[in-house]
C-alpha cells in the first residue's frame, strides 16, 4: 500500500512539473485561422502594400487586409493571430525581406509569412526606411499623394470632401484623412478616422468609404435569426458611428442602422437583443425597439408601463418578450 501511495506522489509530482514548466503558446494550442477577431475598422492609422495585398492598421481593430487579385477581404490580422495587440500605430511592409512589421503600444511584431503568424521583433530589428517608388506621379503604385488630390474625385455615398481634406457625412459629422497609397491597380486607398476605408478609382474618378467590423468593440448582444445573418451591438465606440451592426456572413457584408437618423432607433447603446419569427426586439438604455423582419421596418415601443426604461435583458417567446428593466419585469 506504501509503495503505491509513493508511486501515486511520484507522477502527480511529475505532472505537476511538467505543467509549472509548460510555457504558453497559442500556436501549440490551435491554428493560426482557428479564431478570427472581427473588431471596428473605422479608425485607419497606416497604410502600406505586400506583393499582393493591401494591408489597413486600425486603432483597435488589428490590420485589416485586402487580396488585389482575388479582389476580396481576408481575415483580419489580430491578436487572434499572434498580434500582441489591435491598436496598430504602423504597419510597415519591408519589400527587401517580405516580412511585415507591426508598430503598437506592446512593442513591434514581425510577420511570418512562412509559418502564418506573428511573433515579437528582436531588439533592433526593423525595417529598413522606406523610400517612395514613385517618381511623383500620383496615380503610379506605391505613390503616396497629398490630400490636395482627393478633389479630382466625385465622392458617392453621401459624403462631402471639403478642399482642406476634412470628410463629411449626411448627419454632418466631420473627419480627417489619415493616410493615402496608391496599388499597383491604380486604385488609392484611403485611411479615415471614423469614416472607415476609402478606395477611389483613378480612371473614373469615383470614391467610396467603407465599413467593416462592428460599430463598437464593447459588444454587449448578439442574435442570429438565420446561419449566414449576424445582428451585433454594444455599449461603447464613437457617438458619430454608433450604430447596430448587421453582418451577412456568406457575402461578408456589413450594414448600420444609427439613432438619430431613424427616430424609432431611441439609441445605440444596447444591452440585449433577440426575436421570434416576425420581430427582433433590441433592449437599450432608452427603452425597447423592434426591427420587423417581413416589412423590414423599426417600430419603437415606448408606451406605459415601459416607457424610457433602461431594458438590461429581454426574451422573445412566439406571442411576444419578456424584458427585464431597471424597473422590474413587463
Amino acid at each position: 500500500m506504501r509503495i503505491l501511495q509513493i508511486l501515486l506522489l511520484l507522477v502527480f509530482a511529475i505532472g505537476a512539473q511538467v505543467i509549472h514548466h509548460l510555457s504558453y503558446n497559442r500556436f501549440s494550442h490551435y491554428a493560426p485561422e482557428d479564431w478570427v477577431t472581427y473588431a471596428n475598422a473605422d479608425y485607419i492609422t497606416s497604410i502600406d502594400m505586400g506583393q499582393d495585398e493591401i494591408y489597413l492598421a486600425t486603432r483597435g481593430g488589428g490590420i485589416w487586409r485586402y487580396n488585389l487579385y482575388d479582389q476580396k477581404w481576408l481575415p483580419p490580422f489580430t491578436v487572434s493571430t499572434g498580434l500582441r495587440s489591435n491598436r496598430i500605430h504602423r504597419i510597415v511592409y519591408d519589400r527587401q525581406s517580405n516580412q511585415l512589421y507591426a508598430y503598437s503600444e506592446a512593442g513591434v511584431d514581425v510577420y511570418n509569412a512562412g509559418f502564418g503568424y506573428w511573433t515579437p521583433a528582436t531588439a533592433g530589428e526593423e525595417p529598413p526606411p522606406q523610400h517612395p517608388l514613385s517618381d511623383g506621379g500620383i496615380s503610379d503604385p506605391y505613390a503616396r499623394p497629398e490630400i490636395s488630390v482627393l478633389n479630382n474625385f466625385f465622392v458617392k455615398g453621401g459624403y462631402t470632401l471639403f478642399p482642406d481634406g476634412t470628410l463629411s457625412d449626411n448627419n454632418h459629422y466631420q473627419f480627417r484623412i489619415t493616410d493615402l497609397l496608391v496599388d499597383f491597380q491604380r486604385t488609392l486607398w484611403i485611411g479615415t478616422d471614423g469614416a472607415g476605408i476609402g478606395r477611389a478609382n483613378m480612371v473614373t474618378g469615383d470614391l467610396r468609404f467603407e465599413r467593416h467590423g462592428p460599430a463598437g468593440n464593447q459588444l454587449r448582444a448578439l442574435y442570429r435569426p438565420r446561419p449566414h445573418i449576424l445582428w451585433l451591438a454594444g455599449i461603447g465606440g464613437d457617438d458619430r458611428k454608433a450604430a447596430i451592426a448587421r453582418y451577412n456572413i456568406r457575402r461578408d457584408r456589413w450594414a448600420y442602422y444609427y439613432s438619430g437618423i431613424n427616430l424609432n432607433i431611441p439609441s445605440s447603446r444596447i444591452f440585449a437583443m433577440d426575436g421570434n419569427d416576425r420581430f427582433i426586439f433590441f433592449g437599450s438604455d432608452r427603452g425597447l425597439f423592434t426591427y420587423d423582419v417581413h416589412n423590414k421596418s423599426w417600430l419603437r415601443l415606448n408606451k406605459a408601463p415601459l416607457n424610457d426604461d433602461a431594458v438590461l435583458d429581454l426574451l422573445a417567446v412566439k406571442e411576444g418578450v419578456y424584458i427585464a428593466s431597471a424597473n422590474g419585469l413587463f
